[in-house]
């Protein structure tokens, strides 16, 4: 479905270079790296928000670069990290319109609200609301949309336990039937939720299945620290710890 061939990201100078990968249909990506490492700069292109320095990248066979703007956003859906909204919507109304030409009705929009436990916040305009519940909108109006590729930069990125675990809970669901690519700095939420990691580091970059890259010698090398390990005692699978 996506396939990135020789991709080098940036903006005037290469942030991640010579990528190939092609991710699946379905289930979930975590792209972690060091601050300033081009995570975000990955997603963008990805999203054809910043155009490649090299490379293409390709949704079901044709070229991101060829395809337009509508074109594109029926295929990808994005979550923002924050996003600067000029009128304060209110919640109803700015998840209304999610759908491309198909408004939800407001029993659609409820039972959304309703999976994510916060349909108090329906009448409320969308600059009202804490980081926690901007983002569980964020979420919710880019899973409304008949996508069936997510980019989220850092989605859970200042929020509390509560609301990462509302956010992970959603990825989990939707990702039977939808990629998920997001970016994160918590190493344990992506051995936790994420099959296969992209890990990016000084314009390089590993793929492949997350218990075999992040292991604590990897974390070493790439974080410069090396980790204390404990079992998650339900998952059974490593968590990591600062020493």
């Amino acid at each position: 479905m996506l396939n990135i061939k020789n991709l080098t990201t940036g903006y005037n100078k290469a942030i991640t270079k010579d990528i190939n990968i092609s991710l699946p249909d379905n289930g979930i990506i975590a792209v972690l790296g060091p601050n300033g490492s081009g995570k975000t700069t990955f997603l963008k292109t990805l999203l054809g928000a910043l155009k490649p320095l090299k490379g293409n990248v390709y949704i079901h066979g044709k070229k991101l670069s060829k395809m337009s703007r509508l074109e594109i956003s029926r295929n990808i859906s994005y979550v923002p990290q924050s996003s600067n909204i000029l009128y304060n919507y209110t919640v109803r109304d700015f998840i209304t319109w999610a759908g491309f030409g198909k408004k939800l009705s407001f029993k659609e929009i409820k039972e959304q609200l309703q999976k994510a436990n916060i349909t108090s916040i329906l009448k409320r305009g969308i600059k009202d609301l804490s980081g926690g519940e901007k983002q569980i909108v964020y979420t919710l109006r880019a899973f409304i949309q008949p996508t069936r590729i997510v980019l989220a930069d850092e989605p859970v990125a200042h929020l509390d336990w509560k609301h990462i675990n509302l956010i992970m809970n959603m990825f989990a669901e939707a990702s039977y039937k939808r990629l998920i690519v997001f970016a994160v700095h918590d190493i344990n939420l992506a051995i936790s939720h994420a099959k296969q990691v992209i890990v990016f580091n000084n314009s390089t970059y590993t793929f492949g299945e997350t218990l075999k890259i992040l292991t604590p010698e990897y974390i070493k090398q790439v974080w410069g620290i090396l980790p204390l390990s404990i079992q998650h005692p339900e998952k059974n699978i490593p968590q990591y710890l600062l020493p």
